[in-house]
């Protein structure tokens, strides 16, 4: 007889990880592919944009999200970096 935990695990597979055993392996290899194309300069950035603003079926949602996020934070961190120089004279 299968344990609860057992039986969470075989629905999860089935569920999230499209019935498929070696989806898993997609999803990590899509997303090492993504981090390698995130540390190109300037490719970054116009991914980033169409992953986050991008019509169609493909980025997934986890995916745009992600994007959204760092998009945001990419902001507030220029946007508090402009303020702190903007107050503080540079002194040579």
């Amino acid at each position: 007889m299968k344990s609860v935990y057992e039986e969470g695990i075989k629905i999860w597979n089935l569920l999230i990880l499209n019935k498929r055993k070696d989806s898993l392996n997609a999803v990590v290899n899509q997303w090492m592919g993504i981090m390698l194309l995130l540390s190109i300069p300037v490719v970054n950035v116009v991914l980033l944009f169409v992953c986050a603003f991008g019509g169609g079926e493909y980025p997934n949602r986890i995916l745009k999200n992600f994007s959204r996020v760092i998009l945001k934070l990419s902001a507030i961190l220029i946007g508090l970096t402009l303020a702190i120089l903007m107050e503080s004279p540079l002194q040579l």
